[in-house]
């Protein structure tokens, strides 16, 4: 009796391991969900979700057009629901191309999961339909605006005297500084903590490669209070 139990123990054990293949699925780029035939961007932050327990070793791999871009060992024990990130190193041309994340284990075992997806022509780097609201502002101020491709992102905001009062940075792919419409919000003080005064101000929104300046937006928002 306890050596049937023992053995029914063993092959359910066994039955899990090999359950426990871990499997990529749900790809972003630049933090959005590939949707329809929306387009890429060329030089994309692309994130997948790999899901799979009880696995002693397991292997991430990434293929953009059958060549192999990037190899992840997970040497953990649970891996459920966890993202991994990579941000292409070379812009992919205009067109379609070909995505395959493969996830294998300790037996050997690789699964797949395949797609496309394309990069507009002539991809244009362009902030578009910036906002500030409310405008006039009392207390704060949501400034709103559309990206058609991931960057770092700059937001100034300078007195009427030209003064810069307040500054944020953005890297390219988190919150403020992503593919499609974004919104940062300002609580109407200075870089020191101080509470801005009433007039006019200038708000600069400017997105980078490297050093280089590629886009730029500028409104106008006032302070009321």
């Amino acid at each position: 009796m306890k050596k049937n139990i023992l053995l029914a123990l063993c092959l359910l054990f066994w039955a899990v391991s090999v359950q426990a293949v871990p499997t990529a699925s749900n790809p972003r780029f630049d933090d959005v969900a590939l949707y329809r035939n929306d387009p890429i961007a060329s030089l994309p932050v692309i994130k997948i979700q790999v899901t799979g327990v009880n696995v002693s070793f397991n292997t991430l791999v990434l293929k953009i057009d059958n060549v192999q871009v990037t190899t992840i060992n997970l040497y953990n024990y649970s891996y459920d629901g966890t993202d991994f990130r990579y941000q292409a190193t070379s812009r992919l041309t205009d067109g379609w191309h070909a995505f395959c994340f493969e996830a294998s284990d300790d037996g050997g075992a690789m699964p797949s999961y395949n797609f496309s997806a394309y990069v507009a022509a002539q991809e244009q780097d362009i902030i578009e339909s910036a906002l500030a609201i409310p405008n006039p502002a009392s207390r704060n101020v949501r400034i709103t605006y559309k990206l058609t491709g991931a960057g770092d992102i700059y937001i100034n905001i300078y007195n009427l005297n030209a003064e810069l009062v307040w500054q944020r940075e953005l890297s390219a792919g988190e919150a403020g500084a992503q593919v499609g419409y974004n919104q940062v919000l300002w609580d109407l003080t200075s870089g020191f903590g101080e509470q801005c005064p009433n007039g006019p101000y200038l708000c600069v929104i400017f997105k980078k490669d490297g050093n280089k300046v590629v886009a730029m937006e500028k409104l106008k928002l006032f302070i009321l209070r």
